[in-house]
């Protein structure tokens, strides 16, 4: 199941800062589940075809990470085109 929210797997938008988002997420750079910036995204489809675990979902023209299934691979980092997936 995907979860959204501030641990989730999207920045909220006007929400949160980058510094707030890595205190609270529990960590970015690879030390947590990956993240999604919905205001870059935009939904092609690219970083879930790249998931090899198959957590990513694109709901209303946005990718969704579940944190619950991300292994921080970096699959879907290198696949965006639009530097959407934060990691």
């Amino acid at each position: 199941m995907i979860n959204e929210g501030y641990s989730g797997s999207i920045i909220p938008r006007g929400k949160l800062s980058m510094d707030e988002l890595k205190h609270v997420s529990g960590g970015v750079n690879g030390l947590g589940p990956y993240l999604v910036d919905s205001q870059k995204c935009t939904g092609c489809g690219a970083c879930a075809a790249s998931c090899k675990v198959r957590c990513i979902e694109i709901i209303s023209g946005c990718a969704k990470i579940s944190p619950c299934d991300c292994t921080a691979c970096g699959a879907c980092y290198n696949a965006c085109p639009a530097g959407a997936i934060i990691g």
